[in-house]
């Protein structure tokens, strides 16, 4: 009878568990058992590497190129390359995908514009990447240059959408001024927007005039609320230095930072970008300065590491760890700017912190969107505008991006 017992309740948690497991099914599986049709028959190429998986792991590759109903011919490769092992700005070659034979074709080797003549041949282009929901990263760039290219080929473009990490509801940061466009941010979006990439590919095509054919998989399952754990899918770091799904909270506070070089933002480290130190800072001093905003949903400590690579590599950084406490309430594009403000500071680095050289400057600049930021602190004009500014940035960029939402705003 305890056997028996011990059997059923067995099935029970196995049941359960892969309900819970099998709650979000990104856009390729949701391609390949519902909408196979829009493949069909066509000469596909396919914008991926390896965060395009399946809930079990199955590379997408894989799965499209096993799949006879599917012409699979050419791969293409943002950057990182087709593997994810490419550093950071790191030129990615053309290669051949080792288990399927096809031609990679990389998009990241130094020219921003995508040549249509490389998509010659095709009859539409996939882009199945995972985006961890921050302007400067890439992957969204790749895609606009992609739809750029495929409306010049005059072919359609096929986004298998992914969840966002950060969830689709937090919504901050300073807007990007369109001066400022590059390839770490293309258009007018808040650091931090909230938005699948299916729904950037939407918003792209129509308001900044990309005016491609488009067509977007949907995530099955997927609500704004959710955090990435809660989606049962597994997380494949996306890039060398994104570890974890919630490595972008830290991103989207000392990502911008690091671009300067002055500082450590501790990439090199196992928690690379939640941690900041250099090694002339008071780590305690820092930690009282920030915890002493009383932000909501976040917590300084004071933190010493030694990064292992990047700037002040093997050298003792004083500075401090942010721990995200609650992300229904913690604003990371608030925390960017104080955080910016503190170290400007001259009981912090004062001067020493854009001390640096101008195309540094000039790539933090494009980071945050607009030199705003900058200038404001080298003259001691302080933040309290720019946080102004930013607060009905986010207020009009949900007006605009309403329109474009593919799944359900929760209330």
């Amino acid at each position: 009878m305890i056997h028996k017992l011990s059997t059923l309740l067995l099935i029970a948690v196995l049941f359960i568990s892969q309900t819970v497991f099998a709650r979000v099914r990104p856009g390729i599986e949701v391609l390949l058992r519902d909408s196979l049709a829009v493949v069909n028959g066509k000469r596909v190429g396919l914008v991926t590497n390896q965060t395009g998986i399946d809930h079990l792991g199955n590379s997408s590759i894989d799965l499209l190129y096993g799949k006879p109903e599917v012409s699979l011919v050419r791969l293409f490769a943002p950057e990182h390359g087709i593997d994810g092992t490419g550093l950071a700005g790191e030129r990615i070659e053309n290669a051949v995908h080792e288990s399927t034979g096809l031609v990679v074709t990389s998009l990241y080797h130094g020219a921003r514009l995508i040549d249509p003549a490389l998509l010659s041949g095709l009859d539409q282009i996939l882009f199945d990447i995972q985006d961890i929901g921050i302007r400067p990263y890439t992957y969204v760039s790749t895609l606009a240059e992609v739809m750029k290219a495929a409306r010049s080929a005059n072919i359609e473009v096929i986004v298998l959408d992914r969840p966002n990490p950060l969830g689709g509801q937090l919504v901050s940061g300073l807007m990007l001024e369109p001066e400022w466009a590059s390839f770490i941010g293309p258009y007018p979006v808040p650091y931090v927007h909230g938005m699948t990439v299916g729904e950037l590919a939407l918003l792209f095509n129509s308001e900044f005039g990309i005016d491609c054919r488009l067509r977007v998989i949907p995530v099955a399952g997927w609500s704004r609320n959710m955090s990435f754990p809660e989606t049962g899918l597994p997380w494949v770091p996306t890039s060398p230095n994104v570890p974890t799904w919630d490595t972008a909270y830290g991103m989207a506070v000392t990502g911008a930072l690091g671009e300067l070089g002055t500082v450590a933002e501790a990439v090199g480290t196992a928690s690379p970008f939640f941690m900041v130190g250099h090694p002339k800072l008071n780590a305690r001093d820092l930690a009282n300065r920030l915890n002493g905003l009383g932000a909501d949903g976040v917590r300084f400590i004071p933190w010493t590491f030694r990064p292992t690579s990047g700037r002040w590599v093997d050298q003792r950084c004083h500075g401090v760890r942010i721990l995200v406490l609650d992300p229904e309430c913690f604003d990371p594009g608030k925390m960017q700017l104080e955080l910016c403000r503190v170290l400007a500071d001259n009981s912090q680095l004062g001067a020493d912190l854009f001390t640096c050289p101008s195309q540094r400057t000039t790539m933090f600049d494009r980071a945050m969107g607009s030199d705003r930021p900058r200038l404001a602190l080298q003259g001691g004009a302080g933040v309290a505008s720019l946080l102004k500014t930013m607060k009905q940035d986010c207020i009009t960029f949900r007006d605009t991006r309403s329109r474009f939402l593919l799944y359900r705003e929760e209330p």
